[in-house]
């Protein structure tokens, strides 16, 4: 069953609202209907392997440290998981 939560992140100083889909060994972010027509927001995949983060596909370091962020938060949260191949 997925686990569905949402934050907002600055996509080239636009904040983006995003759906956060936790499922499996993945975590998915979509910008929202509402915010992906401000600007052009990627949809992007987290995975965590060994305390190291992959992106699928590759987006912009500063998307990625605030995605990181985000999932540290919700992690020290209890909000997701912490799966780990």
């Amino acid at each position: 069953m997925a686990n569905t939560l949402s934050t907002v992140l600055f996509i080239e100083d636009v904040p983006v609202g995003y759906m956060i889909t936790e499922e499996n060994d993945h975590v998915q972010f979509t910008p929202s209907q509402f915010s992906s027509k401000a600007c052009c927001p990627p949809d992007f995949e987290v995975t965590i392997e060994q305390d190291a983060y992959h992106f699928q596909p590759s987006v912009a370091e500063d998307v990625k440290a605030q995605a990181i962020s985000t999932l540290a938060q919700l992690h020290a949260g209890k909000l997701i998981s912490n799966r780990q191949k």
